[in-house]
């Protein structure tokens, strides 16, 4: 059978054309396939994500969508970094020949990174007096005054767990005149066995001197020594400082209650260490009147005013109890406000904090107590002694 060149020109031509349209019809006609080409593991130990990808059509741009936030023109490869912990999500589609791809391609991932740690140490460095507070004429318990400082610390987590809570030794010795007591130490200019007097310093001149001699019941003292980690820990000391006169009654209630009080400080304490605090704000705006009060532990007190808290206002309410109401500033420290701190100089010397209690004017007592904030080098957990 003899074929015509002809009509074999038109089939070719025609399987050639046929073969054409099946051709737009598969990937010209319609809008275009994306692909998730290459993506970080599930779960990730890095807070860094990569992804690259692509489309079924080479004219293709694309736009990119990450956990919700709208999608925005993008190119591959997409990088994103100082991811949180938890599950994120991804999302790309291509847009070519005037149409989007309809069924975006996502990819789903959790994030679980080891949070920042370090360890810091806490450091009571001593106090000023500014001025004297009120004594009997015969100051039968010595010249000038005599006080002890109370150091109530809590270490709570994000939960409002307390994993560490104050003991009833949280307390320095007496520190004022020896004549007569000899388990206090020598404090004060009052006398040459001591006696604190309106502008005295203690243990030194100045008394935020950080190199003074390390004592353990007394300052220079270490009053928390342990690791802060980021979003999950978070550490609150209140200190307070007491005229000693003998009787126990008002430190017993105080020490009663603070314990009372643990749940409360725990959740005041959770609530920081979740949130996102401007530190250099808080500590500029508030170190002018001392350790800013994150929250106040206002209680009413009974018992005899002896042993009592510089800055109490003891009122009386009829003729057998005293009711004292006293607002103690507590110092809240996460892994933020103590990295801040410890680097930060508020006046006297980097990492140098300090807090002052007033007594009302029946009573004239004024004290600054000053304590350092130190971040020490990474040795995850904690560093060794």
């Amino acid at each position: 059978m003899k074929i015509d060149p002809h009509m074999m020109r038109r089939v070719v031509t025609l399987v050639v054309l046929g073969a054409a349209s099946l051709l737009v019809g598969g990937c010209g006609e319609g809008p275009p396939e994306t692909s998730i080409d290459s993506a970080p593991d599930d779960p990730s130990n890095s807070g860094s994500a990569n992804f690259s990808f692509s489309s079924n059509k080479e004219n293709s741009t694309f736009e990119c969508n990450r956990d919700g936030a709208g999608f925005i023109t993008c190119t591959s490869p997409k990088q994103y970094a100082d991811l949180s912990n938890g599950s994120h999500t991804f999302e790309v589609r291509a847009k070519a020949d005037g149409q989007t791809d309809d069924s975006p391609s996502s990819y789903t991932w959790t994030v679980k990174t080891e949070p920042e740690r370090a360890t810091f140490e806490i450091y009571f460095l001593g106090f000023r007096v500014n001025n004297e507070t009120y004594d009997h004429d015969l100051e039968v318990d010595g010249k000038g005054d005599e006080v002890f400082v109370r150091y109530d610390t809590y270490l709570i987590d994000a939960e409002e767990n307390v994993l560490e809570g104050p003991s009833a030794e949280a307390q320095t010795k007496t520190m004022g005149d020896t004549n007569g007591y000899t388990e206090r130490v020598q404090a004060g200019s009052r006398s040459d066995k001591g006696g604190l007097k309106s502008g005295d310093g203690f243990p030194s001149e100045p008394p935020w001197n950080t190199n003074s001699p390390l004592h353990d019941e007394y300052p220079r003292m270490e009053l928390f020594r342990g690791t802060l980690v980021k979003g999950e820990t978070g550490l609150a000391i209140t200190p307070t400082i007491w005229e000693w006169d003998g009787n126990k009654d008002i430190l017993q209630v105080w020490e009663d209650t603070m314990k009372e009080n643990g749940p409360a400080i725990a959740k005041a304490v959770a609530t920081i260490i979740t949130g996102t605090p401007d530190v250099v704000d808080v500590y500029q705006s508030a170190f002018d009147m001392g350790i800013p009060a994150t929250f106040d532990l206002i209680g009413d007190i009974f018992g005899r005013a002896e042993n009592r808290p510089v800055g109490g206002d003891p009122r009386k309410i009829d003729e057998e109890t005293r009711k004292m109401e006293f607002e103690a500033k507590t110092l809240v420290l996460t892994y933020d406000t103590a990295e801040k701190a410890a680097g930060y100089d508020f006046g006297h010397g980097r990492g140098v904090l300090f807090t002052r209690y007033d007594d009302p004017s029946s009573q004239t007592g004024s004290y600054t107590l000053f304590f350092l904030v130190r971040q020490l080098p990474n040795c995850p957990p904690i560093c060794p002694d």
